[in-house]
């Protein structure tokens, strides 16, 4: 029996071939597990970013002076606060960042019962105006509990 030329380039091609298809899927494996692991590591670093930027805003914004402070305390609280929403603006998704802007005119939007002076109002006026506070406390309440679940939806916190 005698072997045919082609027969023996065949059979010397076979283990080549197979060497650069197994090399060659290898290195697409590689390639891909590489491509996942930077993407878990961009997410990873995304929510810590975010993260800092929600806890931040949601400190500076509870820290709104409700007693007596000069103009230049209460400037300087405002431009905190300003930095602190920015943060949030920036990093966080369209929703959240809402939410955030929604939290911050409710913040503003409050009026304290106990700061309230009742001056020279009938009993009517007087009980208008504490359920007028009472409806503020309730709004910054539901604003502030609207953008930590937002926050966590996009942070992918589950309950």
């Amino acid at each position: 029996m005698t072997v045919e030329p082609a027969a023996v380039a065949v059979a010397s091609i076979d283990p080549l071939l197979s060497l650069l298809v197994g090399a060659l899927g290898a290195a697409l494996i590689g390639l891909l597990g590489a491509w996942i692991q930077s993407r878990r590591e961009h997410f990873r670093w995304v929510r810590e970013v975010r993260m800092d930027a929600y806890r931040g805003y949601l400190s500076w914004a509870e820290r709104m002076p409700r007693d007596e402070v000069t103009e230049e305390e209460y400037a300087d609280y405002l431009q905190d606060l300003a930095a602190a929403l920015s943060a949030v603006l920036l990093v966080g998704p369209k929703t959240v960042a809402e939410a955030a802007t929604h939290h911050m005119h409710a913040t503003f939007d409050i009026e304290h019962p106990t700061t309230l002076t009742r001056e020279d109002q009938t009993d009517a006026e007087w009980d208008v105006r504490l359920e007028a506070a009472r409806k503020s406390i309730d709004d910054l309440i539901d604003a502030r509990n609207a953008l930590i679940l937002e926050a966590r939806k996009h942070l992918r916190i589950k309950s």
